[in-house]
């Protein structure tokens, strides 16, 4: 369970932080914490397949967290 004191100081942060929190703690988990379902992993494993056929459709993630940023408030 999260602490009340460590949540009252995550919605201080601003969107972008709370942003970038998101990914520094998805980084802390490993396969055994959030296994895949089959049938996540069939999509998974078809949107894998959609970026090695289509690799100019993509968008680094750099790009996707810029775009995320200009359209918060």
């Amino acid at each position: 369970m999260i602490e009340a004191t460590l949540l009252s100081q995550v919605k201080t942060l601003s969107a972008v932080d709370r942003i970038e929190l998101l990914g520094v703690v998805w980084e802390t988990l490993t396969p055994e914490d959030a296994p895949v379902t089959a049938e996540e992993k069939q999509l998974l494993d078809a949107r894998l397949a959609d970026v090695q056929q289509n690799p100019v459709d993509q968008s680094p993630w750099r790009e996707v967290q810029a775009r995320m940023r200009l359209s918060l408030p």
